[in-house]
């Protein structure tokens, strides 16, 4: 499983430095603007966000896991598509502010549901290499299924820690 551990944090680094390395050029940045979506966030209840939050990373852990369905296609880009975001937010960040060490210090006691993204990702490669040796290759490879359980409720309870830390500490 190492090897799908691996892939999954080149991917994630590679969606990362893609944006990272952009530094946003192409978009205009106002930084005194909320948008609407921010506006909501900030009238919803600790508990309203959470359950926001939980859901929505919930999604990306599912859809990585999924991803086999399309031998890896949805794993791949979805992975890729988070370490964008970060790489993204990051370099949108240093532009607005000339001092983000505090921006930082916001995000860093949440930033534990990347562990949970690699770990879904790797979970996603490891069915969809199964299936593949199933299907096309006629090979019947050994499914680990309590190793494969144990990291599915690892990386869960990961995105629940992540979605209570951005909820209840990182967000007020």
């Amino acid at each position: 499983m190492s090897k799908f551990f691996n892939l999954s944090i080149s991917i994630y680094i590679v969606g990362f430095l893609t944006a990272f390395f952009l530094k946003n050029h192409f978009i205009e940045l106002k930084p005194n603007l909320l948008s609407n979506d921010n506006k909501l966030f900030l009238n919803l209840s600790q508990w309203e966000l959470f359950l926001l939050i939980l859901k929505n990373n919930s999604l990306v852990y599912f859809i990585n896991i999924s991803g086999f369905l399309t031998f890896g296609l949805f794993t791949v880009l979805n992975t890729f598509y988070n370490g964008f975001v970060l790489g993204y937010l990051i370099t949108t960040i240093n532009r607005i502010f000339l001092d983000s060490a505090f921006f930082y210090k916001r995000i860093a006691p949440h930033s534990i549901e990347i562990i949970g993204i690699i770990i879904s990702s790797t979970l996603g490669f490891y069915l969809t290499n199964y299936v593949f040796k199933n299907i096309f290759l006629n090979k019947k490879p050994k499914f680990n299924f309590k190793h494969f359980t144990s990291l599915f409720v690892l990386g869960f309870i990961i995105i629940l820690i992540a979605a209570f830390l951005e909820s209840y500490v990182s967000a007020h």
